[in-house]
């Protein structure tokens, strides 16, 4: 049996078609449901299409087409296409969300629900949202899901070089946030 991302392809479903609002947990080993079920419910609601990549999660969405695990060239694409990324705190799409020029509400894992091992995430929304506010925006409480993803698609920020120049300063942050943490400064 192939990946499953292949199977879907190959049923067609995927292929050709472009999803305004795309979820991604990730590849880390332990579901994601509280967001997953969020965004199924909010799929429903919204006029807008919904795919996501949902890893490891139990609850398979009804409201939105998914795959569990898909390529990296076609994650990239579901940025790109994106109007809104909903994603957990990865530095990698939170990266190339903002390579791209798309807005972001981040639900971080927490390890109080069984999502991580640590709450490092939690951590990371703190580093990423200090320098980006007009892009990124933060649901937690996961409740506030809905209004963020509606207000990230209607007022899609405007971008400068100068702000753009900011990923390098993001980067920065992470690799000392990574680095302070490894070295049990933290």
């Amino acid at each position: 049996m192939g990946h499953p991302s292949e199977e879907i392809r190959e049923k067609g479903a995927i292929r050709g078609r472009s999803y305004l609002i795309y979820v991604t947990v990730g590849n880390h080993c332990q579901g994601f449901e509280r967001l997953i079920k969020v965004a199924d419910t909010l799929a429903c609601r919204m006029t807008e299409k919904f795919f996501a990549q949902i890893g490891y999660s139990t609850y398979l969405p009804t409201h939105m087409e998914f795959v569990r695990f898909e390529p990296y060239h076609e994650s990239i694409e579901h940025i790109r296409q994106a109007r809104c990324v909903i994603s957990h705190a990865g530095i990698g799409t939170i990266i190339k969300a903002k390579n791209y020029k798309v807005p972001m509400v981040i639900a971080p894992r927490r390890k109080a629900f069984g999502e991580h091992f640590s709450d490092h995430q939690m951590e990371i929304t703190t580093k990423v949202t200090d320098e980006n506010r007009r892009w990124i925006s933060i649901a937690e409480p996961l409740n506030t899901l809905e209004t963020l993803v509606r207000q990230a698609i209607e007022k899609r920020p405007v971008w400068d070089e100068k702000e753009m120049a900011g990923r390098a300063a993001i980067v920065a942050l992470i690799k000392d946030f990574v680095w302070t943490t490894a070295a049990g400064k933290a």
